[in-house]
């Protein structure tokens, strides 16, 4: 269970720059959830598309997604509040993502709705892919191989009117991996996780594991 407050988001802040923003401390919006006491908190609003099934267990937010002839499944989390996050980020902790050998995706995101604007990270098969959304119409921005070490950590962080895409190991330091203008028409946002298929999958992609929000 968690939810926004004063308590700071822990983790470098990664190169974002200049001193620390009002509102943001450490950083970071003023969210945070460590999914450690086995209670979906109220923070959360939940999407759940079955057989897909979404809880909190075992320390983490977990997504299962079972072998099905559904075409599509989901289950999911995004914050009931906005954030300001002009000159912050938010990073989320990626413990076990899909199967590489599906096409199943995990997700981690913020927006400004689903059809207005949004700003993405998410796996699919074997690629970490880095996007953004405009009134429904998706753009690639980049792809690289997924290194579950490597990437264990996904950051969206806006700084001077631009978004940026970053992963980390350790929630320390982070690597930018594409950067662009906000799409978002303002700096407020929600907060999203989620993972689903879009096809029938010959196999299961597994279950999806969330270990925090904001906490290394």
């Amino acid at each position: 269970m968690g939810g926004a407050g004063a308590g700071a988001g822990a983790g470098g802040s990664g190169g974002s720059g200049g001193g620390e923003v009002p509102g943001c401390p450490g950083g970071h919006i003023p969210f945070v959830d460590g999914f450690d006491d086995g209670v979906v908190g109220s923070a959360w609003l939940t999407f759940i598309n079955a057989p897909a099934t979404l809880a909190e267990a075992n320390g983490a937010a977990e997504v299962n997604l079972p072998a099905t002839n559904e075409n599509e499944m989901y289950g999911g989390l995004r914050s009931v509040d906005e954030f300001d996050v002009a000159g912050c980020a938010v990073f989320v902790a990626v413990d076990q993502a899909t199967d590489s050998a599906t096409q199943g995706f995990t997700q981690f995101y913020l927006t400004a709705g689903d059809q207005v604007a949004q700003v993405e990270i998410s796996k699919i098969s074997g690629q970490l892919q880095f996007k953004q959304v405009v009134q429904g119409q998706q753009e690639e921005l980049l792809q690289v191989p997924y290194d579950a070490v490597a990437h264990r950590y996904w950051r969206l962080r806006e700084a001077g009117g631009a978004i940026y895409w970053e992963t980390s190991a350790n929630a320390v330091g982070w690597q930018v991996h594409v950067s662009r203008p906000s799409v978002l028409p303002s700096t407020l946002a929600r907060v999203g996780v989620g993972a689903g298929t879009y096809q029938v999958e010959p196999s299961t992609p597994g279950l999806v594991r969330f270990g925090a929000v904001n906490l290394p």
